[in-house]
């Protein structure tokens, strides 16, 4: 048997592979008074995995906060490399939905 949740280590790739893209697309970053509501949001997210029963959900929420965080700090993105980002990530994507189509005997 796995230790992981095979059906959450997809999410957690997905959300690292945006950060990842958003960050290396950003022309410029900025910090704003918003910010201030954000980090603060992000604590809270963090916090709240002192009394998370499931810790892989509690870890889900923190990668979605800090993805969050990370978009609104982005002034300027350049369109062209995201959109060949998504283009590549939606072959993986459909690549990975094929896989799990052959492989697993019952479609969720």
């Amino acid at each position: 048997m796995f230790a992981y949740d095979k059906f959450l280590l997809p999410r957690y790739m997905i959300w690292c592979i945006f950060t990842i893209m958003i960050l290396l697309c950003s022309k410029d970053i900025k910090l704003g008074k918003i910010h201030i509501f954000l980090f603060g949001y992000l604590g809270f997210v963090l916090l709240s995995g002192v009394f998370a029963i499931n810790k892989s959900e509690w870890l889900y929420q923190v990668l979605r906060a800090t993805l969050f965080v990370s978009f609104i700090s982005v002034v300027e993105i350049d369109e062209k490399l995201l959109s060949k980002f998504m283009i590549l990530l939606g072959i993986v994507f459909f690549g990975y939905f094929l896989y799990e189509c052959f492989t697993v005997s019952n479609i969720h």
